[in-house]
C-alpha cells in the first residue's frame, strides 16, 4: 500500500470517527425532544430497537459468522450490556432533569479514571505526570464538593460504568455490532417488562403522538451508528488522535448545557479548568510517549 493510500485511509478514518463523537455530542439535543417521554421509557425503547439495527449493520458489514460466538462470550457480553443500559438510563435521566452539565463532566474524567484504573487495580507503573493529571481531576471533584456542596455522583458514575463497559468488552472478541446486538437482546427481555409495568402504572411508554413514537423509534439507529463508526475508525487511528478525539463530545455537552440555562460560574470554572489541566498533561504524556 502506498503511502498516498495510508494517508487517505487515514483521513477517512478521522472523518468516520469524528462523526461518531459529533453524534454523541449532539445527543442531548435529540433527547430533550422527547421530555413528553419517561426517560424511563426512552431507555427501554432505545434498548429494544437497538436490537434490529445493530443485527442489521452487523450482517450488513461483516455477515451472518459475525453474530456466532462462544457461549462463554456471553456472560461477558450480559454483563457489558448491563453497563451499558445502566450508564444509558442515568444519561437520560440526567438530560430530563437538567444535569447535561454533569454528564459533560463525567465524561470529561473518563479517561483519567482509565488511568486511575491502571494505577489502583492493575497496579500499572505509569508516569508521574499521568498520575499527577488524576489528582487534579480528583481535587476538582472535591472543591467542588466543597464549594457548591454538590458531589458530581451522577458523572463519576457515568464514568465508572462506561470504564467497566470497555474493560469487559476488552475480554470479548467479536465485531462492534454484533457485540452490541448481543448486548442489547440480553437486556431487551428486561426493558419489555419495565414498559409493560410502566404503562400498567398508566405511563404514556408510547409518547405523546406519532412524532414522539418516530423519535423512538430512531432512538436505535443514534445508538448501534456511532458505535459501529468509532470501532471502524478507532482500528485505523493512532492511539493519540483517538485520545484527543473523545473530549469532542463532552465539549459539545458542555455547550448544549449552557444552552439550557444549567449554570456555568466562577466554581464550575474552576472544576472543569482543573479537570482540563488533567487531561492536557495526559494527553501531552500520551503524544510524547507515542513519539
Amino acid at each position: 500500500m502506498t503511502s498516498e493510500n495510508t494517508q487517505s485511509e487515514a483521513k477517512g478514518a478521522l472523518l468516520i470517527t469524528l462523526c461518531a463523537f459529533l453524534i454523541w455530542g449532539f445527543l442531548p439535543l435529540y433527547l430533550k425532544q422527547m421530555h413528553d417521554i419517561s426517560p424511563w421509557a426512552i431507555v427501554g425503547w432505545r434498548v429494544i430497537w437497538t436490537v434490529p439495527w445493530a443485527i442489521g449493520i452487523a450482517i450488513f458489514i461483516n455477515g451472518f459468522s459475525s453474530l456466532k460466538t462462544a457461549p462463554r462470550n456471553l456472560i461477558f457480553l450480559a454483563m457489558s450490556g448491563f453497563c451499558i443500559s445502566v450508564n444509558w438510563t442515568l444519561y437520560t435521566w440526567c438530560v430530563a432533569n437538567g444535569l447535561i452539565m454533569e454528564t459533560a463532566l463525567g465524561y470529561f474524567i473518563n479517561p483519567l479514571m482509565n488511568v486511575a484504573i491502571g494505577i489502583f487495580v492493575f497496579k500499572e507503573k505509569l508516569a508521574p505526570v499521568k498520575i499527577a493529571a488524576v489528582g487534579l481531576a480528583g481535587f476538582a471533584v472535591v472543591y467542588q464538593s466543597i464549594a457548591v456542596h454538590h458531589f458530581p455522583a451522577y458523572g463519576l458514575i457515568l464514568a465508572a460504568l462506561f470504564t467497566c463497559y470497555a474493560l469487559i468488552r476488552k475480554k470479548v472478541s467479536i465485531a462492534p455490532a454484533a457485540g452490541l446486538f448481543w448486548e442489547s437482546l440480553v437486556i431487551a427481555p428486561f426493558a419489555i417488562v419495565a414498559l409493560l409495568m410502566l404503562n400498567k402504572n398508566g405511563v404514556a411508554i408510547f409518547g405523546q403522538g406519532h412524532k414522539d413514537f418516530i423519535l423512538l423509534l430512531f432512538t436505535g439507529p443514534a445508538t448501534a451508528i456511532p458505535l459501529t463508526l468509532f470501532a471502524f475508525g478507532a482500528r485505523r487511528l493512532k492511539m493519540t488522535t483517538l485520545g484527543m478525539l473523545q473530549y469532542i463530545a463532552p465539549s459539545i455537552v458542555l455547550i448544549i448545557s449552557l444552552f439550557y440555562g444549567e449554570k456555568f460560574g466562577i466554581h464550575q470554572a474552576i472544576t472543569f479548568g482543573l479537570i482540563w489541566a488533567g487531561l492536557g498533561l495526559y494527553s501531552w504524556a500520551e503524544f510524547k510517549g507515542s513519539k
